[in-house]
């Protein structure tokens, strides 16, 4: 089986093994920063902490970061010209919108199931 790339012809079983290679080498730094203390990767930090309570806010409300920004850009598109410029505003915007929005969320709403979790007996 053969993919063409602009009239290249490349072999799709390399690519697989490229990806498999990636895949080893970055699992691998991952088992190490995880279960190694003396490893160089720190993955213990205030910020990845807090983003690791949030996470469930940023996966459920991406989307509508997503759809939030889009709709901004389409409505403000005129005043940028730059591909470029229009690409990392709208990246920006909708990290933004998501990560406000999964901070809200956890702060007013998941805290408060949180709350009720620990008054409940086991």
């Amino acid at each position: 089986v053969t993919a063409y790339h602009e009239g290249d012809r490349l072999a799709i079983g390399h690519l697989a093994r490229d990806a498999d290679f990636h895949a080893i080498i970055f699992a691998t730094m991952i088992i190490n920063a995880a279960t190694n203390p003396s490893s160089p990767y720190n993955l213990r930090s205030r910020p990845l902490d807090y983003l690791g309570r949030i996470s469930y806010g940023l996966y459920m409300y991406h989307e509508f970061g997503i759809a939030t920004s889009i709709a901004l850009i389409r409505h403000f598109s005129s005043h940028i010209q730059n591909y470029l410029t229009l690409q990392i505003a709208t990246y920006s915007i909708s990290l933004t919108i998501t990560l406000l929005v999964s901070a809200l969320s956890y702060r007013y709403m998941e805290g408060f199931f949180l709350g009720l979790k620990r008054k409940l007996p086991h």
